[in-house]
């Protein structure tokens, strides 16, 4: 298991803002954190024209564009 970072993003200036919300999640690959995150997502509030973000020992593993998630 490895602990993914997942966070909710804007995008500013061509590239993603800083998170204003995210969470840690514990996951056997990328797909299980993916999957793990969308859930995640699916029970906060979403601003307008945010991104999701999985990460892994600080790079991104997966960026989920609005409204695929």
């Amino acid at each position: 298991m490895a602990l993914y970072n997942v966070g909710l993003c804007r995008m500013g200036k061509n590239s993603l803002e800083a998170p204003y919300n995210g969470t840690p999640v514990e996951a056997a690959d990328t797909a299980e954190a993916v999957r793990k995150a969308k859930q995640w997502a699916a029970s906060v509030e979403i601003a307008d024209n945010s991104w999701l973000q999985v990460l892994l020992d600080g790079r991104s593993v997966a960026s989920l564009k609005p409204g695929s998630f």
